[in-house]
């Protein structure tokens, strides 16, 4: 086995949205051993965020989503320059977002990496 890290699409909220758009296992993280989350662009006055897991099969903006709850409370992905690891049972999830507790006002998101384990072929 060998391990790797690689960018991820960033969680990506648009000007007036309050939802981003969605990591969906298969595509982005399934092979995730630890996701990074970074502050990039988050400052929104009093605003909140959050991060919401699915477990349908196809996640979709209009599927059901939950709020990410590690140690008991909702778990809030970092501030403005400030980096945070995502707690591992997120990694469970079929699909991951972030979401904004009113409209943003102006593009808001957060980059992401990932640390992986792959296979090595002998």
């Amino acid at each position: 086995m060998s391990s790797g890290t690689v960018k991820l699409q960033d969680l990506l909220i648009l000007n007036t949205a309050v939802v981003s758009n969605i990591w969906t296992a298969r595509g982005v993280y399934e092979d995730a051993e630890d996701v990074i989350l970074t502050g990039e662009n988050v400052t929104d006055g009093a605003l909140t965020y959050t991060i919401e897991v699915t477990d349908d099969l196809d996640p979709s903006a209009a599927g059901t989503w939950s709020t990410l709850q590690d140690a008991g409370a909702d778990f809030v992905p970092p501030l403005q320059g400030k980096s945070k690891a995502l707690p591992r049972a997120a990694l469970a999830a079929t699909g991951i977002r972030a979401r904004i507790s009113g409209a943003a006002t102006a593009n808001r998101n957060f980059g992401a990496s990932k640390r992986y384990v792959a296979a090595v072929a002998f």
